[in-house]
């Protein structure tokens, strides 16, 4: 299949709950017959075989370091199903910027500081609501240019706001080092 309609999850599921993974998924590939959700990452419990078997879902296990731009070349969308857990609120987005940096137009949660993460990059939906995350999915997997427009955005955004020289900048300011 093509990049087009392929989806990559990334993820250890710390805070991803297979289930409504599972549920999203169902609801998207009832709509788009050939999505291929592209699972990247190993839960702490094995959870990523909840997923095995599921039409058009592929186990990719864990990547090493450098690997994931490579995994994840099929696709042109990323799924970020975090559950609104007190551990996400205050977790570190280091995995949706990897994505971001790798191109995808990110479907998220608005938990933490996803929003923020994400901006116009993606599409932020409701907390818990599985119809209308499945449904931005299949909305950016319909329409592929705007998906591939959302994974430039995504890539310009995350290397301004993360720019090394720029995060130091804020840092020396935040502590007055002279």
């Amino acid at each position: 299949g093509s990049g087009a309609s392929a989806v990559a999850l990334y993820t250890r599921f710390a805070g991803v709950e297979p289930d409504a993974v599972r549920e999203i998924w169902r609801r998207v590939r009832e709509e788009v017959e050939d999505a291929r959700l592209l699972v990247a990452g190993r839960g702490l419990s094995g959870e990523e075989s909840m997923l095995a078997g599921l039409p058009g879902v592929e186990i990719l296990g864990w990547a090493d370091e450098g690997q994931l731009p490579e995994l994840l070349a099929g696709a042109r969308i990323a799924m970020v199903p975090w559950e609104d857990t007190p551990k996400n609120r205050g977790r570190s987005s280091s995995k949706v910027r990897e994505l971001m940096a790798a191109g995808l137009a990110i479907v998220a949660y608005g938990v933490g500081e996803l929003p923020d993460v994400v901006g116009d990059a993606g599409v932020v939906v409701a907390l818990g609501d599985r119809k209308a995350f499945a449904r931005a999915m299949v909305d950016l997997l319909r329409d592929p240019e705007r998906a591939a427009a959302l994974g430039r955005l995504a890539r310009n955004r995350v290397m301004a706001m993360y720019d090394w020289e720029r995060i130091g900048g804020i840092a020396i300011r935040a502590y007055d080092i002279k």
